[in-house]
């Protein structure tokens, strides 16, 4: 049980600097931010990285950036 209680705290620390990020460190990708977590918790992978492609992946990108000034500053994408 002290080691269910040390992950979620280590967890709940990674979280909160995940929460903290500012400047052009506050984006939507952080890989670090999920190796940590998957470090606390010993989760590895099952499945190979399959991402969409490079344009798709683009217009997530768009999106969140409007997501996170509350606008959609290039309509063109959706």
């Amino acid at each position: 049980m002290e080691d269910l209680e040390l992950q979620v705290r280590e967890a709940k620390q990674v979280l909160q600097t995940y929460a903290n990020k500012q400047g052009h460190d506050s984006c939507w990708y952080y890989p670090e931010f999920l190796r940590q977590l998957m470090s606390i918790f010993d989760i590895k992978p099952t499945v190979p990285l399959n991402l969409p492609p490079r344009h798709e992946f683009r217009v997530g990108c768009l999106r969140y950036e409007g997501e996170v000034y509350g606008d959609n500053p290039h309509p063109d994408y959706d």
